[in-house]
């Protein structure tokens, strides 16, 4: 398993004391990621549980956790936003910031959130087998995170900020690298 810190884009009004890191561990047809956030838990604002999580756009409105996984043969990438809700939704791009139909179908149920005053880990698993190319070893991975703070503020998470703004799509941010693991059914 590798882990990997998520940097804050520098905001004066970030939460004190959090930290995000992620795991990622390539399994059997599958991408497994654990994501963990540590600090004043109260000082945020987080989803509560949906009595039936679902596929739901717009989740980075509010707290969640994103990846992103980039075909290295081209710009095609996919988008994942998890939410401690256990709402989750998918996209695919045919370049940057231009949907391609149909989104990647790479998720059978939600992410598993659990959670304390102090710490939050939010777990998932991406099956690579459904991602509208095959998965490589050394494909482009960004990992990125939104806060939402108790006032509605919101501050951006990612393994790097290579902009003049916080923009998960950007491939200069996706600096892991995903390693496919063989299926061996």
């Amino acid at each position: 398993m590798v882990s990997h810190l998520l940097v804050p884009w520098p905001d004066p009004m970030l939460p004190q004391g959090c930290a995000i890191t992620v795991q990622i561990k390539p399994e059997s047809g599958s991408l497994f990621l654990h994501y963990e956030l540590t600090g004043d838990l109260d000082a945020l604002r987080l989803p509560e549980r949906a009595a039936q999580p679902k596929p739901q756009d717009d989740l980075w409105r509010h707290t969640c956790f994103e990846a992103f996984l980039g075909d290295p043969a081209g710009p095609r990438y996919v988008e994942f936003n998890f939410s401690p809700s256990g709402c989750w939704a998918g996209y695919a791009f045919s370049r940057l910031r231009t949907r391609a139909t149909p989104g990647p179908a790479a998720m059978t149920h939600g992410p598993i959130c659990k959670h304390n005053n102090h710490t939050l880990t939010l777990e998932v698993r991406l099956r690579i087998g459904s991602l509208p190319w095959p998965m490589t070893d050394g494909a482009p991975l960004g990992l990125a995170a939104v806060l939402e703070a108790r006032d509605g503020h919101l501050t951006y998470w990612a393994l790097r900020h290579p902009g003049a703004k916080p923009d998960f799509h950007d491939r200069g941010g996706w600096i892991a690298r995903a390693v496919a693991k063989d299926d061996p059914e």
